[in-house]
């Protein structure tokens, strides 16, 4: 089961992952192996959240957090801590998803993790592109690019420049911010992943002239319904109800708001309209 698990989820399967780990969580459980059950569960607990469980995802991670601090397994320990502060993050709760990141970061120093220092330093610069601390997200993503380039992972790559991009548009350096989106999508094309294809996608269309936007938010809502990540295709409603009028753009808001409203995460749009639209985040 876990074996099918990681292939599943791998080709982004999200909900035949959560079947496999599930029943191999149980196995595990049931021969008393702690170790191997805090691995499947971590990814399960990172499927949970692919497809916009977040309640799920954060019940999941914090019994993976249990059993790692039980174990002193500190590697694992420092990976599901980053995963509950994306968690926070895409359930609209930057503030409580910052205090995890930094523990994330902190972990990941004490461990000499170089990848979950890129992964953790990333997320720092999202969370403060949404706590409006535009500069320091700049400082933060800017680092993360570094760490990337050193990483070589392509999909790593993508994941920078597309938070970058969204950065540097919110500092006026439109010009910058869509090179990057372009960068990103050339890398994206390449890269076989449907989710960095995806961010790629969306990130890209919110620089292009809008009669450009629609055919790219099209293809990214098609992406995000393949893969069920929700959260993406509620903001792909958002960003093509911007782009229409009258009953149509009441309609793709509408649609947007329910999917969000269902996994819990109404924040992202409490207090907006489809005139003041929210920034929701571009994830892989």
């Amino acid at each position: 089961y876990y074996i099918r698990g990681v292939i599943h989820w791998g080709r982004g399967e999200y909900r035949d992952t959560i079947h496999d780990m599930e029943k191999a969580a149980s196995l595990y459980a049931a021969i008393g192996d702690r170790y191997a059950e805090s691995n499947v569960l971590g990814v399960l607990g990172l499927s949970y959240w692919s497809v916009g469980d977040y309640d799920r995802a954060e019940e999941v991670i914090r019994r993976t957090i249990a059993i790692a601090e039980q174990l002193n397994a500190l590697q694992w320990l420092t990976v599901n801590v980053g995963n509950l502060g994306l968690v926070y993050l895409t359930r609209g709760e930057p503030s409580r998803a910052l205090t995890y990141i930094e523990e994330h970061a902190r972990l990941a120093k004490r461990i000499g993790d170089s990848y979950e220092l890129m992964r953790a330093t990333g997320n720092r610069g999202v969370v403060q592109i949404h706590l409006g601390e535009f500069e320091a997200a700049l400082q933060a993503l800017e680092e993360d690019a570094r760490l990337a380039e050193q990483q070589g992972s392509r999909e790593g790559r993508v994941a920078t420049y597309v938070n970058l991009s969204r950065c540097l548009g919110h500092l006026g350096r439109l010009d910058e911010a869509l090179d990057l989106a372009n960068r990103a999508y050339a890398l994206a094309q390449d890269s076989g992943s449907a989710t960095a294809r995806l961010a790629a996608l969306r990130n890209l269309a919110d620089w292009l002239p809008r009669p450009r936007r629609e055919s790219l938010l099209r293809e990214a809502l098609r992406l995000a319904r393949q893969t069920e990540r929700r959260l993406d295709e509620a903001a792909c409603y958002r960003s093509l109800a911007a782009l229409k009028t009258g009953k149509e753009r009441r309609r793709l808001w509408e649609q947007g708001v329910a999917l969000l409203r269902d996994m819990k995460a109404i924040a992202w749009v409490r207090g907006r309209t489809p005139d003041e639209p929210p920034c929701i985040p571009l994830a892989i």
